[in-house]
């Protein structure tokens, strides 16, 4: 049997909800009548052309992801509906019961009952021969009744999971999907593996969280190795959430990447409809080229009404099967929303360009109104912070007085919801799943004047994308205003989570020992995490402040402010257009006679200082950032320690410089002619000046800027 695969991909639709495919019976065997989104998976295994239908988001969220065919031998699980009993799962499975009355489709499911709490049980299955770099989607339905723990603090529910093991049985990596709790009927689970070095041995699990009771059953998973697509579609026009709003005359463009295109006989096929279904544009089927990159342009027509529009690639063979579909939300808006990206990755609050210069809070080792407190946020605004992301605020009722505070202080707020997912420790409320927590705080704090933009990701992985593809369709559902900004410190997940951010963020800490040789993961980091958002999403990256021993529980230093320095303007040469500090909490940690983690007062006043002068220097060069007119200039002596860019500004050119190494290092750049020298910070450093060529000296983990007229 072959499947037709349709990928909702770019801007609104998502093809990383996951493939709904089963080899099983097409039955819905719950007790409710077939939804949407059945049907759309119906219809995709039907190989029904979808290129006039308005996909609804729940239509979306079951439709098949893959490139090309999926067929049944694909799915790397043997027995994944368990139509043949226990044949292929651990003996685990014997715990349970295989289920002939209640099944997400075909004959059977697992179920699976636990009233003691300290019972645990985890079935599994090996996927076989895997190879580092290969790409696993992993997924499955799961219903359940009265799941609960009295364990709140702990990570709970139903779930499924995927680890890696290397050859001698080690364990490297997994990654978890989203578990769910509470009375629920069928439930799609979805998660992506990325098999990192050193694993050879993978294996597919499912469970209830260890502390939780109640009954689940599962049934209909699926697990397989990534291909890559045909087309590889990014939208050039709009480039913000699919939002047209600046200039609604400007031509909708796409730039289509053609992959492996396996016959000259595959034409591509593209339509435009409204929100109503009706199509009001249809491109001639053109033929794509076994590869390449070619652009689709459409000039929208005048008098076209607000609303919603979908546009739709179907790559089809001869036969007019669809081998791949990729449909993009766009939405036309009647004027520019409060805040968002613009098209060379700067952040626009209120017509204005910002560069948001943040900081990280949380509840600080003080109880009581102490992530709130007047004090906290008025030494934030007066050091020079524009932002503030705290992670205190997230599900709480009394987030108003926090948004109020950080206005009094002239403070942004980046709002938190990282934690806010269904059975994560950090979320403990088992009365009301967590996009319903999240539904009422969007709808409560969206019009709060401040608000810049909502947090739905830190470090999270791979494991939660179908949690986190929920929350940002959420999001824009609910609020058109303000952007999602994510961050991550495994730099391969951007390109899945692509479709699921407005801006982009990495986190490296490189200050991590007594000595540290380099501080050149930051600019990696920040080119990657460039690269990953296309330029066509915004990228704030995080500065390390924090003293790596409250972490990870070993000597170690904070950062000084030479180093601080250097991180900043290794992210700011590297492209981002706002910065993140990490962390106000934990400058006021100190360690005892006992090397205990104690409240400190003068821990922090020691930091703060250097903490106050790095953001009076940052501020100071923020408006040639927002300028954004980049003079490229090149180097006759290139130490490939040595990260530099030139801004011009006002008639001044800004030459900025930053060492990555802790070693002395030099380099030569070309200036424009007769442009002299008139300023710089680099203290301890040589600068020269001979002609048009600018020579320096740069001491170890030395940056700063050089002005020029």
């Amino acid at each position: 049997m072959k499947v037709t695969i349709i990928i909702l991909s770019v801007v609104c639709l998502t093809h990383f909800y996951g493939c709904a495919f089963d080899a099983k019976n097409d039955r819905n065997q719950t007790n409710e009548a077939p939804t949407e989104s059945t049907a759309a998976f119906d219809h995709a295994k039907s190989n029904v052309r979808l290129l006039s239908q308005a996909l609804s988001q729940e239509e979306v969220l079951q439709t098949a992801y893959n490139s090309y065919y999926l067929n049944e031998e694909q799915n790397l699980l043997q027995n994944p509906g368990f139509e043949s009993g226990t044949t292929g799962w651990s003996s685990e499975i014997s715990k349970g019961i295989i289920d002939k009355e209640v099944f997400k489709s075909g004959t059977a499911s697992f179920r699976y009952e636990r009233k003691d709490p300290n019972k645990y049980d985890i079935i599994s299955q090996s996927l076989g021969s895997v190879s580092p770099g290969d790409v696993i989607h992993f997924s499955g339905w799961v219903k359940g009744k009265d799941i609960a723990t009295k364990e709140l603090n702990s990570e709970k529910g139903a779930g499924v999971f995927v680890q890696g093991y290397n050859a001698v049985g080690k364990y490297i990596h997994g990654e978890f999907s989203t578990t769910l709790s509470g009375t629920f009927d069928w439930t799609y689970l979805k998660g992506i593996y990325v098999v990192p070095q050193g694993v050879s041995k993978v294996a597919f699990r499912f469970f209830l969280r260890s502390k939780s009771t109640g009954t689940v059953w599962f049934d209909d998973f699926l697990a397989y190795i990534e291909k890559p697509n045909h087309l590889i579609v990014t939208p050039q026009n709009p480039y913000y959430r699919g939002y047209i709003f600046e200039n609604n005359r400007t031509p909708w463009t796409l730039e289509i990447q053609f992959n492996d295109i396996k016959s000259d006989d595959w034409i591509l096929n593209a339509s435009i409809v409204n929100g109503d279904g009706k199509q009001i544009h249809k491109e001639s089927a053109f033929k794509p080229g076994r590869s390449g990159i070619s652009q689709l342009s459409w000039q929208p027509t005048s008098g076209l009404s607000s609303g919603k529009y979908k546009w739709v690639l179907s790559l089809e063979d001869q036969k007019n099967t669809i081998i791949e579909q990729h449909i993009i939300d766009l939405t036309l808006l009647d004027e520019s929303p409060e805040v968002y990206i613009d098209r060379e990755g700067f952040t626009v609050k209120g017509g204005r360009r910002i560069f948001p210069l943040g900081i990280y809070l949380g509840e600080g080792a003080k109880k009581g109104d102490w992530a709130n407190s007047d004090e906290n946020l008025g030494k934030i605004s007066a050091a020079g912070f524009n932002t503030v992301l705290s992670y205190y605020y997230g599900n709480r009722n009394d987030a108003a007085k926090y948004f109020a505070t950080a206005r009094q202080h002239n403070l942004n707020v980046v709002y938190n919801l990282k934690d806010i997912y269904d059975g994560l420790n950090t979320y403990r409320d088992l009365k009301q799943p967590a996009l319903s927590a999240t539904k009422n705080i969007i709808e409560r704090y969206k019009g709060e004047p401040n608000l810049l933009a909502w947090y739905i990701n830190d470090e999270l992985g791979l494991g939660k994308i179908s949690g986190i593809a929920h929350l940002y369709e959420q999001l824009k559902e609910l609020d058109i205003n303000h952007p999602a900004f994510q961050v991550e410190n495994k730099l391969n997940a951007f390109s899945y989570f692509y479709n699921f951010a407005d801006v982009f963020g990495s986190d490296p800490y490189p200050v991590e020992g007594k000595e540290v040789a380099s501080l050149n993961a930051v600019t990696n980091w920040t080119n990657q995490t460039v690269a990953a958002s296309k330029g066509k999403k915004g990228v704030w990256q995080v500065v390390q402040m924090q003293d790596m021993a409250f972490h990870k529980k070993q000597p170690n230093r904070p950062p000084t402010l030479d180093e601080m320095r250097n991180m900043s303007y290794q992210a700011i040469i590297g492209g981002a257009k706002g910065l993140f500090y990490f962390a106000y909490h934990w400058l006021w940690n100190a360690h005892d006679a006992n090397k205990k983690r104690v409240f400190s007062a003068s821990a922090f006043s020691n930091r703060w200082t250097d903490v106050e002068s790095l953001m009076d220097e940052i501020n100071n060069i923020v408006p040639v950032i927002l300028n954004n007119d980049i003079v490229e200039l090149k180097s006759d002596k290139k130490d490939n320690s040595i990260q530099y860019k030139c801004w011009r500004f006002e008639g001044e050119y800004y030459l900025m410089i930053s060492n990555t190494e802790n070693k002395k290092g030099g380099i030569s750049i070309n200036v424009p002619s007769n442009v002299q020298i008139i300023e710089n910070n680099l203290e301890g450093m040589s600068v020269k000046q001979n002609g048009n060529v600018v020579l320096v000296d740069v001491k170890p983990f030395g940056s700063g800027v050089i002005k020029l007229k």
